[in-house]
């Protein structure tokens, strides 16, 4: 068992079969237990540690161990009388051990029981069924008139009565002859015990073997690999990584220019031109300016430099956001081609260096957004003369048929009395036609605003749309000719690796092969041992088993005896 592997990894079995040997080549003192089945008074106490020859004075610690469950399993002393020295321990029926690989079972047991009436049905049936499993002989003193302690299976109950308990246990011991027979009794423990270490030693073996099982499959699981690693085309898996990062930045390069287009439409919701265009839409006057007589109409100032500062805001924006968005698919990309690079066992790195040319982007801006049509018109202005034209222009016509008349005789003498009358009745005329001229004037100059207004944002509408799109290219341009640039430092970076993997690779197969096959030598050295270790083991049992029926019949005839 020494020469096993791993046996010592928290089993113990070595230290505990060493312990059995000891005892066996060196006799110390026989085990014996002292149980009391209820808790005994001071003075019986003292009677029960003066009959198994305990010096007095530990009556105070003895009686501390066995009540307090702290200092449970540690109380022993040593007594000897003639020919036999015994290790008592002592416990109360709550506080029995449970048994280990490492303990020997008492050559025999005594228990108390001090009170005159006997426990109740079941109230000591874990205690009986604990006393019959380890079986032995069990000296029960008891003062009751029930024997509820009796012999059952392997434990053999002898009773006593506490009253007429002799003056010591050296004498209750020869008085059934069982100082003798006390040898007997410790090696039928002393195999007891090894027969646990034995079944113990067999669970250890499952576990070996399953140990054993599991590392021959997984150096069978290398080998597999190993075979696989070697059938690894390098070239052919280059180009289908190749071929893949190619495909992605194809796509990559396609949303970008997707992301420009729709920026430049304007009934896309969110995009610059639909920002803009609801912008312009919102201008609903003009700037109106007299100069020279001249109605001067333009386009708010504050509005054009606002429209102008959106087109600005909105292309960096997009600038911004697509610029995350390569840095973000670059590093996706780069960790997607390291765990398919990590399958094969290849290293590979590679740090994106995204370099853009951002002063001539700004002074692209800078150029091209400027509006160069002419926001304003020069309408002629209505003067005071006009206004007293219009109201005249009836009376100018009496005047003028006034004048005719007065170069033809017949009519002025026939119509010459009616002149002051016919004055009188165009004088609601004029009024009416200067009423019409002021509503036609005001009409004409409200359709004039407006049909201005509509022209002027129908042409700062395109001019921005073309602006958007001169921006929107030249980003593009800008844009795609780095992404092409870090996909070919990408490719070639890639190449580097690969080239260096190649030279690496069968270097690398070869040191796997020797590694795997050194395991496999090494599991089946093991196993061999393994199934040498059955081997003697298989005798060690046989032996035993023989030498515990010798030893087994001979402790059966001599407890039958008792």
């Amino acid at each position: 068992m020494k020469n096993y592997p791993g046996i010592q990894m928290g089993h113990h079995l070595i230290t505990h079969l060493e312990e059995m040997r000891r005892r066996v080549v060196s006799p110390d003192a026989l085990p014996a237990e002292i149980i009391f089945l209820d808790t005994p008074s001071f003075d019986d106490l003292k009677k029960i540690v003066k009959f198994l020859g305990v010096n007095e004075v530990l009556v105070e610690d003895i009686q501390i161990a066995i009540t307090n469950a702290k200092t449970r399993y540690s109380y022993e002393t040593l007594v000897n009388f003639t020919g036999v020295n015994l290790r008592l321990k002592f416990y109360n029926s709550a506080h029995l051990p449970i048994r280990s690989t490492a303990a020997i079972q008492p050559v025999f047991k005594l228990a108390f029981w001090l009170s005159d009436e006997a426990p109740g049905s079941g109230e000591f049936e874990t205690i009986a069924l604990r006393l019959q499993s380890e079986g032995g002989i069990l000296f029960f003193i008891n003062t009751s008139e029930n024997q509820f302690l009796k012999t059952s299976g392997e434990l053999k109950v002898l009773p006593t009565s506490y009253k007429n308990m002799p003056e010591s246990i050296e004498v209750l011991l020869a008085s059934k002859g069982i100082t003798s027979m006390l040898p007997i009794f410790y090696g039928a423990r002393l195999l007891q015990g090894l027969e646990k270490i034995s079944d113990a030693f067999y669970q250890y073996v499952v576990q070996q073997e399953k140990d054993i099982k599991t590392k021959k499959f997984n150096a069978q699981q290398d080998i597999n690999q190993v075979k696989q690693d070697e059938q690894l085309n390098f070239r052919e898996l280059y180009q289908g990584i190749k071929k893949n990062l190619q495909r992605d930045f194809s796509e990559f390069e396609r949303g970008v220019n997707d992301a420009v287009i729709k920026m430049n439409q304007s009934r896309q919701e969110n995009s610059l031109m639909y920002k803009v265009s609801t912008e312009i839409d919102e201008i609903a006057t003009l700037e109106e300016q007299v100069i020279a007589g001249k109605l001067k109409m333009s386009l708010p100032e504050e509005k054009l430099t606002h429209v102008s500062q959106m087109i600005a805001t909105g292309i960096r924006n997009q600038m911004d956001q697509d610029v995350f968005s390569l840095k973000e698919f670059l590093n996706q990309e780069i960790e997607d081609c390291k765990k398919k690079l990590e399958q094969y066992h290849i290293e590979f790195s590679y740090s994106p260096n995204i370099q853009f040319n951002l002063s001539r982007v700004e002074a692209n801006i800078v150029e091209y957004n400027q509006f160069v049509q002419r926001y304003e018109t020069d309408k002629k202005n209505l003067e005071t003369g006009d206004y007293i034209r219009a109201a005249l222009k009836p009376f100018m016509t009496v005047f003028s048929l006034m004048m005719i008349l007065r170069f033809v005789p017949s009519l002025r003498k026939s119509v010459g009395e009616y002149i002051p009358y016919i004055g009188l009745a165009l004088a609601p005329f004029a009024i009416y036609t200067f009423y019409k001229f002021l509503k036609h004037t005001k009409e004409q100059k409200e359709l004039d605003y407006k049909n201005e207004l509509n022209r002027m944002r129908d042409t700062l509408y395109k001019e921005s749309k073309s602006i958007v799109k001169k921006l929107g290219d030249e980003w593009l341009r800008e844009l795609v000719s780095t992404l092409r640039d870090e996909l070919n430092e990408f490719i070639g970076e890639l190449e580097h690796t690969f080239s260096v993997a190649s030279d690496e690779h069968k270097t690398k197969i070869q040191d796997s092969q020797r590694a795997v096959q050194r395991r496999i030598q090494g599991l089946e050295q093991r196993d061999r041992a393994h199934q040498s270790t059955l081997k003697g083991k298989d005798s060690f049992d046989k032996l035993l088993a023989q030498f515990k029926g010798e030893l087994i019949q001979q402790y059966h005839e001599t407890i039958s005896k008792l």
